[in-house]
């Protein structure tokens, strides 16, 4: 038997089992649903074998990942072209928090690796505060 894979609009674990009961599948294909999101392969993982959701990650591990993406983003390309490449990554995740809208604005103008920091210290402090 050859396995079938289910994809297609997986933003969240219960589009992901929703998928595998639909459809039989044997897995599922997690895609744009990951942009800004990564935890989401560990959740579905887990939700597909069965187990308990692991807790959602905090703000500063969500922070932690975004400077650790940048970082990585800037080695690979550069300052100028990593900050313009990493524009699109960080909206994706700041999607959802309270004054993000304003965060992403800022960051899409950011020039800089320093000016791109400074922005998501400022608004990480933001939002450890409310």
């Amino acid at each position: 038997s050859i396995p079938v894979i289910g994809n297609g609009d997986l933003f969240s674990v219960a589009d992901a089992l929703r998928m595998q009961e639909e459809t039989g599948c044997d897995g599922v294909m997690l895609g744009r649903g990951v942009l800004g999101n990564p935890w989401l392969v560990r959740e579905t993982v887990a939700a597909l074998a069965g187990q308990p959701l692991p807790p959602p990650p905090t703000i500063e591990e969500r922070f932690t990942l975004i400077r650790r993406h940048f970082n990585a983003q800037l080695r690979f390309r550069g300052e100028m072209q990593g900050v313009k490449e990493m524009r699109k990554h960080l909206i994706w995740y700041l999607k959802g928090f309270p004054g993000a809208a304003r965060a992403r604005q800022r960051l899409n103008t950011a020039p800089t690796q320093q000016a791109v920091l400074e922005i998501l210290e400022e608004y990480e402090n933001e939002l450890l505060k409310n």
